[in-house]
């Protein structure tokens, strides 16, 4: 069959590509920009599409010409820079599936998720319904599969959030509450995803698809430690007081155009627990088993590679947030507090006092335009190599108007080096997928 998968750049799409392919299909992907997708086969067809703007049944008609199913992977958390779920889980996905409908597609499985309720506490749940409605409003044959929390060997979102956590040293906080979570190993979705499409049975219905056997975050994070290969760790339970600070600054980053899996929307669909609801429970005999926790971290080795990205996983948005910061704050001092200061030691070196105040004006200002580049997630890599350019600029002037800087006891030039380490260090590790 010749099937386009959507989001194709996501977690869960990329695998179902790979599935699909593997078991024979002709397959095609969509995303936001193709021409920076990495790890997909090199070979495959990959259209531009946003569901935030394409929401018109015309440019999905005219996209999906010639395929005879869709699996529809695309998906947002929270409303935030580049994300509006009322666009992504129901203006863009009608359109999708109104669009499908006329161009004769057979059908399509769509990945929703467990907890996915009209009436549910989060904007995430309530839209992820109404997608399900719309789907279901169609005259296309249509699978809905809702599977628990994933795990796959590649992370990012709350999966790499939780590898983050087993990779803290010595302490592991973790919500106060431990409600159950039912989990599904990556291999396990794409291979009743590539089920979905061939199988009539399946067809109408609204299936959750997890393992029987509840878990708690506790118990994830402690054997994903195990896994990694660290020492065990002390839980700290962290009360719901104590999270709103940290859920409200990564919603306040995701303004900002940076997808955290702390944002509240993550904490709030765990804390009521992900857990399949018994009249959603597809046939075993159809679907075949789905493996426990202990199945799918045994189905395969941690990597040095894996233990890097656990330990690094919180340092990158300290870096991130320590190198904006300290762009900004810079240049405040030495438009404000610091201002005299900066002049003289500008003037001391043969500088007229007018050069000095527009000199001073001018890097103050670049410092705070370079902090918020690299706070934006879009220009963060621009602010990164402005910043490096920044302090190579510095060193070059400092050596040449002053060389006497270098045996300073301050070290003001030599401290721009831990600078330039962590420029790279961030750079090195921007890309999120």
């Amino acid at each position: 069959m010749r099937i386009l998968v959507t989001g194709a750049n996501g977690l869960i799409g990329r695998y179902v590509v790979y599935r699909l392919r593997a078991d024979g299909h002709n397959v095609s992907g969509s995303c936001r920009r193709p021409g920076k997708v990495r790890g997909l086969p090199a070979d495959i067809d990959l259209i531009q599409a946003d569901f935030n703007t394409d929401v018109d049944p015309q440019v999905w008609h005219d996209r999906l010409g010639g395929f005879d199913a869709v699996v529809n992977c695309v998906g947002a958390l929270q409303d935030g820079a580049g994300d509006n779920l009322e666009n992504v889980h129901i203006r863009g996905a009608s359109a999708l599936f109104s669009g499908a409908q006329s161009a004769g597609v057979l059908r399509i499985v769509h990945i929703s998720a467990i907890g996915a309720d009209a009436k549910g506490n989060t904007g995430f749940a309530r839209t992820k319904a109404k997608t399900e409605e719309l789907l279901s409003e169609t005259e296309v044959e249509w699978v809905v599969l809702r599977p628990g929390l994933v795990l796959a060997p590649t992370v990012y979102g709350g999966s790499a959030a939780l590898r983050g956590l087993a990779g803290l040293p010595w302490i592991t906080p973790l919500p106060a509450s431990s409600e159950p979570v039912q989990i599904i190993g990556i291999d396990d979705l794409t291979r009743i995803v590539s089920l979905a499409i061939s199988t009539p049975e399946l067809v109408g219905g609204v299936h959750d698809v997890a393992n029987p056997a509840p878990t708690t975050l506790p118990e994830i994070v402690a054997q994903l430690r195990g896994w990694l290969g660290f020492k065990p760790g002390h839980a700290l339970r962290v009360p719901n007081w104590l999270m709103w600070p940290v859920t409200k600054g990564a919603d306040l980053a995701g303004v900002f155009g940076w997808r955290s899996p702390m944002r509240s929307t993550a904490w709030a669909q765990l804390g009521q627990g992900v857990v399949a609801r018994c009249d959603h429970l597809p046939d075993r005999d159809l679907i075949g088993e789905i493996r426990p926790l202990e199945a799918v971290l045994a189905s395969a080795p941690s990597t040095l590679q894996d233990r890097w990205h656990a330990r690094f996983y919180f340092l990158k948005p300290l870096i991130v947030l320590l190198l904006g910061i300290f762009g900004i704050v810079t240049g405040l001092i030495a438009l404000w507090p610091g201002r005299g200061m900066a002049e003289s030691e500008l003037m001391a070196v043969g500088t007229s006092a007018g050069a000095a105040a527009m000199l001073n004006l001018a890097a103050s200002t670049l410092d705070i335009f370079n902090g918020l580049l690299i706070l934006w997630k879009r220009t963060h890599k621009l602010g990164l190599m402005l910043l490096l350019a920044v302090c190579g600029v510095y060193l070059v002037a400092g050596s040449i108007l002053d060389p006497s800087l270098w045996a300073d006891p301050l070290g003001p030039l030599i401290k721009v080096f831990p600078v330039v380490a962590l420029c790279l260090v961030a750079a090195a590790m921007w890309e999120e997928r």
